[in-house]
């Protein structure tokens, strides 16, 4: 049994956030010829529904890069930043760094008490409800996402120790999941629960949070519009997300 493993954005989706026919149709082969098949993404469940309604075949899904796993055979497993820890990362912020803009995800809802222009960031319609200071302090977030930080640096420097810090987005998205929380990891309980192992997996992939993935994936595929480090990791190569790039590599290699 061999496994595949696809990051949406940059990756399977193009720069429309589409997820192409005739890439649905190459998932549709390989899950019909009996592989699995697993969908992980910094997204949380609800920006991945529209693109996971359309399967009529399983998979399942890693969120939040890594705190969040459903699984049709498994269930539902998350792990959280402690309440304790955030609100220590979030206070420093405010002091270190107050043009930045703090938000916070926990379980599927997004939350911020900064008033901010989330389509210019996010490009979606549909933003963070804002709550009070005290309300995100009360939380243990699956992740804490800063935007427009001119200190990311100092960032993995202060609190790489209590969280995983990743830089995304060509550098204008701080993403922090719990220390525990990767792509990587994820995938592994995965492929335990199921009998496999990182030999047995195929990864695609483009950006900072899939270079775990990358260096214990049995292959990895990285996209044409991968970072330098994706491809300089990467086992094949294939076209950008924009030209069905992982449509092409199935079609021509599995």
């Amino acid at each position: 049994m061999s496994f595949f493993v696809f990051d949406l954005d940059g990756t399977l989706l193009n720069s429309n956030k589409e997820l192409t026919s005739r890439s649905l149709k190459a998932l549709e082969g390989l899950a019909q010829a009996g592989h699995r098949l697993v969908i992980a993404t910094a997204r949380p469940p609800r920006a991945t529904r529209s693109v996971m309604s359309r399967f009529q075949f399983p998979a399942e899904a890693v969120f939040y890069n890594g705190s969040l796993i459903h699984s049709p055979a498994f269930g539902e497993t998350s792990v959280s930043i402690p309440r304790e820890t955030s609100s220590k990362i979030i206070d420093w912020l405010a002091v270190h760094d107050p043009d930045s803009v703090v938000s916070i995800e926990d379980a599927d809802s997004w939350l911020t008490s900064n008033a901010f222009d989330f389509c210019k960031f996010f490009g979606i319609v549909e933003g963070p409800t804002i709550v009070s200071a005290s309300r995100i302090a009360e939380r243990s977030p699956n992740k804490i996402l800063v935007n427009c930080s001119s200190i990311s640096g100092e960032l993995k420097i202060k609190f790489g120790d209590s969280v995983n810090v990743l830089v995304t987005d060509q550098g204008s998205l701080v993403q922090m999941m719990p220390k525990s929380a990767s792509k990587e990891n994820a995938v592994e309980l995965l492929l335990e629960r199921h009998g496999g192992s990182f030999s047995d997996a195929t990864c695609f992939g483009d950006d900072h949070n899939d270079i775990g993935l990358f260096k214990k994936c049995g292959k990895s595929v990285a996209m044409e519009n991968s970072i330098e480090e994706i491809k300089a990791l990467a086992t094949h190569h294939t076209n950008s997300n924009d030209d069905d790039g992982v449509a092409k590599y199935i079609e021509n290699f599995v």
